[in-house]
């Protein structure tokens, strides 16, 4: 009996005598050439009414790559994207029409055709349950062949082509690990808290900060540095009076970004 898999063909040997010569991920040959990437659901599952809960999923299978790589994945309602996610039913436009319920389950495009994402709207897509094809899972595998990832021969991979049914704790392997990274490179040792807008970004580590634009690359490092004592801290989470600017907070301190000011704890500003 053929198990039920993902559409996309395989270019790695699964046989068992593979498995146990070389064990570990395929690269497809494409990659996106930024690390900031957009998606949109364009169209939702029938089989799952609540569609924030399908957003949810969604976004968890994203930050299963973006957890482990440089990838930040932001979910717009409008505008162009650079995954667009469809439940989509037998023949719809692309080079493998869906067969019915079992069988071929969704195929991710790779990044050089466009890297969206397609899954069998006749298959029952369940949240956490062990009957029909879990949502997170599946998306999760299609979202590596978007990013550049091809099949595993790792059984208990992401990247795995067959859907073995509901895990629960399913996490990412280290063979996808290493494949993703091959491509993009490691996530930052340190991670960035960040503010973005719609036109700028505002990055920072330790005690350094940078301005970017929303896509594109790195602009120059400055340092940060407080202003002399006296200067009023806010509380509660409120900006200073006459003080304009976005507040977030963290577990342990304040920031406010206002063009190229920002608060830690107390009032900075750039190191020029």
């Amino acid at each position: 009996m053929q198990l039920p898999r993902c559409g996309v063909r395989d270019k790695v040997d699964l046989g068992l005598d593979a498995r146990r010569r070389r064990r570990r991920y395929t690269l497809q040959g494409s990659k996106w050439p930024r690390n900031e990437l957009s998606y949109r659901i364009s169209k939702y599952p029938q089989s799952l009414t609540d569609r924030v809960a399908v957003d949810k999923e969604i976004a968890r299978a994203f930050k299963m790559w973006s957890d482990v790589s440089p990838l930040t994945f932001t979910h717009k309602e409008t505008g162009p994207v650079d995954i667009d996610i469809q439940f989509v039913r037998g023949e719809h436009g692309d080079w493998e029409p869906f067969d019915g319920p079992g069988g071929l389950l969704a195929h991710g495009l790779y990044p050089r055709y466009g890297g969206d994402a397609h899954f069998d709207d006749e298959e029952k897509w369940t949240i956490d349950e062990y009957k029909g094809v879990n949502l997170f899972q599946m998306a999760a595998h299609e979202f590596g062949h978007s990013l550049g990832l091809d099949h595993s021969n790792v059984p208990r991979s992401v990247m795995w082509p067959f859907y073995m049914g509901f895990v629960p704790g399913f996490q990412v392997h280290r063979d996808d690990i290493d494949g993703i990274q091959a491509l993009y490179g490691k996530q930052h040792p340190h991670g960035f808290a960040r503010r973005t807008s719609s036109s700028s970004c505002v990055r920072f580590c330790l005690a350094l900060y940078w301005n970017t634009p929303p896509v594109g690359r790195f602009l120059t490092a400055r340092a940060v540095r407080p202003v002399p004592a006296g200067a009023a801290l806010p509380r509660n989470g409120s900006a200073p009076a006459k003080r304009e600017g976005t507040w977030t907070l963290t577990e342990r301190w304040r920031y406010s970004f206002d063009n190229r000011a920002m608060m830690r704890g107390g009032l900075y500003t750039d190191g020029e």
